[in-house]
């Protein structure tokens, strides 16, 4: 019987601007109570470097982070990434440090094993200023660590691609 593999679980957003760091309160939610196959970490903004770090550890990623698709605020979304339905707002991000989650991605897959990449999105409305979740976005975060399990059991079943 193969071994469970390791996950990890990058929390991302800003902690200052509201329920954009939805994906932050989740991972320091899941510090308390989480199973020790999965590695925590969190991250304002993914560097280039996140996925070669990750592949190290784990054959599973799964990065919460906020989501704006027109769903309800508060709906949990749960997909393999890159996803043509749910963005992850980190991944919309291209600087001089990042190339972005989906060219990260494809860029991995090309130079060798990519682990397989999950997106727990949390829907967001209009993130402002301060340290506050809204109430919907509260509820879902306690519902996202409640689940967390299930959402891992999934993205174990998962094949991989090709």
């Amino acid at each position: 019987m193969k071994e469970r593999p390791e996950i990890v679980v990058i929390g991302c957003g800003n902690p200052y601007a509201g329920d954009d760091a939805a994906g932050i309160a989740v991972v320091e939610a899941l510090r308390k109570s989480a199973p020790t196959e999965l590695c925590l970490r969190l991250m304002h903004d993914l560097g280039a470097a996140f996925l070669c770090d990750a592949h190290e550890r784990a054959s599973i990623v799964i990065i919460v982070d906020a989501v704006k698709s027109g769903a309800p605020i508060g709906t949990l979304h749960f997909c393999r990434f890159p996803s043509n339905s749910v963005v992850a707002r980190s991944s919309q991000r291209v600087s001089t440090h990042s190339l972005g989650l989906e060219k990260e991605i494809a860029l991995a897959s090309t130079c060798g094993e990519c682990p397989k990449v999950f997106l727990l999105g949390i829907e967001i409305g209009d993130h402002c200023n301060g340290e506050s979740l809204s109430s919907p976005v509260t509820v879902a975060v306690e519902k996202a660590v409640a689940n967390f399990a299930d959402f891992c059991a999934s993205a174990r079943w998962q094949p991989n691609p090709g």
